[in-house]
C-alpha cells in the first residue's frame, strides 16, 4: 500500500511502480484458464463471438493480437456443440457413423489482423 496507495493511480507507462498491468491473452493466466474460460459460456448456451482488447503497454498492439488470436485459437472448439449419442439425441452423432480425414479436424483460419488502432479483432 506504501509504494502505489489504494487507488494505484500510477501513469499507464510505469509499469515498475503500478499495482498491476493489462496483459496480453495468455500472459496472466496459463492455458488452462483460458480453456476454461471458453468453455463455460457454451455450458449456458453462448456459443458466439468472443471479443479481444489490447492494453499491454509491453506489446505492440500488432503482437499482442497476434499471440492472442493464436493462443485462443488453439483452445477454442472449432466447430459447433454437439451431444455424443445416438441420432435420435439433438445434435447427437453416432461416433462409429462418421467418416473423418484429417481435414475435417483441421481449424479454420485466423482472420489475418490489419491496423490495431480501436479495432475490435474477434475470433470465432
Amino acid at each position: 500500500m506504501d509504494r502505489v496507495g489504494v487507488l494505484g493511480t500510477k501513469p499507464y507507462a510505469d509499469e515498475p511502480r503500478r499495482a498491476w498491468i493489462f496483459r496480453t491473452v495468455g500472459y496472466g493466466h496459463s492455458l488452462e484458464f483460458w480453456k476454461a474460460l471458453v468453455s463455460e459460456p457454451r455450458l449456458v448456451g453462448y456459443d458466439d463471438v468472443l471479443s479481444i482488447e489490447h492494453e499491454d503497454s509491453l506489446f505492440s498492439p500488432a503482437e499482442s493480437m497476434a499471440k492472442a488470436a493464436a493462443l485462443l485459437k488453439e483452445v477454442m472448439p472449432a466447430q459447433p456443440r454437439g451431444a455424443i449419442g445416438g441420432t435420435d439425441t439433438p445434435g447427437g452423432v453416432r461416433l462409429d457413423a462418421l467418416d473423418l480425414g484429417e481435414e475435417a479436424l483441421d481449424q479454420p483460419e485466423v482472420p489475418a489482423l490489419g491496423s490495431c488502432d480501436e479495432t475490435d479483432y474477434s475470433v470465432r
